[in-house]
C-alpha cells in the first residue's frame, strides 16, 4: 500500500504575494493537488469516486508555518492519511525546502453521496498500515469557536464569478484565503491559519465579508444573507 506519497512542485510567480511570500491560497492549492494525486493512487480519486456516486469535500483546513516561505523555486511535498475518525478522513501535507521542513497542512475531509449530499462512510483504506505513518500533529484538529455576527465589522461584498468555480461547480475553497489577503492586506508573516467550510458557494452568489480582531489574531467570516459560508482564524509570528 502507498501510505506515503511524495512529489516536487515548481513554484511560479503567481503563487507569491507582493512581498514575495508564498500565499496561503497557494499552500492549500498545492495541498489539494498532491492530495488528489495520492487519492488517484489509492483508487479513490475524483474520476473513480464520481463513478461510484461519491465526492470528497474539505470541511476544515489548517496550516502551520515553521518559517515564512520566500524566494523558493520549488518545494518537495509529502502527504499521508492519518487514522479516520467517525466520518472524518484527516490528511497531512509536509512542505520541504531542500530537506528543511517549512510548513505543514492538516485537512479534514468527508465523503458525500453525489446525489443526496448526505455524508457516507464507504469501506476504504483497510490496507493502509498506519504504523508506517508518523503524523506531525499529535491531536485532532478541532472546529473553531464561532464569534457572534453582531461583533463582526462589515468589510465588503464579493460576487462569485465563473473563474472561481472548481470541477464540482462550487466556489473553490482556496479563494477564501485570497479574500483574507484583500481584506487585511497583512504586513506580518502568518504563523498559522485555520478555515472552517460550512456551506458551498455557487456562481453569482453574493458573499458578504466581515472581520474581527482579538488577542493578536485576525478573523474573517463570509455570509450569504444570513447563512454562514466560511470563517477563519489567522495568527502571526510574534515580533513581525
Amino acid at each position: 500500500m502507498n501510505e506515503i506519497f511524495k512529489k516536487t512542485f515548481t513554484l511560479t510567480n503567481n503563487l507569491y504575494d507582493r512581498t514575495d511570500t508564498l500565499k496561503p491560497s497557494s499552500i492549500f492549492d498545492l495541498s489539494q493537488e498532491i492530495s488528489g494525486d495520492h487519492a488517484d493512487i489509492l483508487h479513490c480519486g475524483f474520476t473513480e469516486f464520481i463513478a461510484k456516486g461519491y465526492i470528497w469535500v474539505t470541511v476544515r483546513n489548517y496550516v502551520e508555518f515553521i518559517k515564512p516561505i520566500k524566494h523558493v523555486s520549488s518545494l518537495d511535498l509529502e502527504t499521508y492519511l492519518t487514522k479516520p475518525r467517525f466520518v472524518e478522513y484527516p490528511r497531512e501535507v509536509c512542505f520541504y525546502n531542500k530537506e528543511e521542513l517549512v510548513a505543514v497542512t492538516k485537512s479534514i475531509w468527508m465523503i458525500l453521496d453525489y446525489k443526496t449530499f448526505n455524508v457516507v462512510t464507504p469501506e476504504l483504506f483497510n490496507d493502509i498500515d498506519y504504523s508506517k505513518i508518523h503524523p506531525y500533529f499529535a491531536t485532532r484538529l478541532k472546529k473553531l469557536s464561532l464569534i457572534p455576527k453582531e461583533k463582526l465589522e462589515f468589510c465588503k461584498d464579493i460576487i462569485v464569478t465563473y473563474s472561481m468555480l472548481d470541477h464540482n461547480g462550487h466556489l473553490n475553497n482556496t479563494h477564501y484565503l485570497d479574500f483574507y489577503l484583500d481584506v487585511y492586506q497583512p504586513t506580518k508573516y502568518i504563523k498559522s491559519l485555520q478555515v472552517e467550510y460550512i456551506k458551498q458557494g455557487f456562481l453569482n452568489d453574493k458573499i458578504s465579508l466581515f472581520r474581527y480582531c482579538e488577542n493578536d489574531k485576525d478573523y474573517l467570516y463570509g455570509y450569504r444573507n444570513e447563512d454562514l459560508i466560511f470563517y477563519m482564524e489567522v495568527e502571526y509570528f510574534r515580533g513581525e
